[in-house]
């Protein structure tokens, strides 16, 4: 993805040889996670304000169950945390990753 930011998911070490980063692709509100051979997991999201709307996390199918969503999840979040800016989970994957991580809830747009 051109332009985009990128940062690395330091915290991912049994995944390091799917994927090295992530990216984050303002124009697309899009992070994605480069897969190879082309392919990718990815966040979807509508920003509004100083809040993400994360709408969608996909996976292609073959890569499911090896916890690439939640690797993918954790560096976006991290990243969002990072940028200050707060989210509201629209996508069921991500609404039950924070009801399962609590640390994650004070990033919630009407929650302290």
């Amino acid at each position: 993805m051109g332009g985009g930011a990128r940062f690395t998911n330091q915290q991912t070490p049994h995944h390091e040889t799917i994927y090295a980063s992530t990216r984050h692709d303002p124009a697309r509100q899009r992070f994605s996670f480069d897969l190879g051979d082309g392919e990718q997991a990815v966040i979807d999201y509508l920003r509004r304000g100083d809040t993400l709307h994360l709408l969608h996390t996909g996976v292609p199918s073959h890569f499911e169950g090896q916890g690439i969503a939640a690797e993918l999840t954790e560096a976006v979040l991290t990243e969002i945390r990072a940028q200050g800016l707060r989210i509201a989970p629209e996508c069921s994957y991500i609404a039950r990753y924070i009801e399962r991580h609590p640390e994650w809830r004070q990033l919630v747009a009407g929650r302290s």
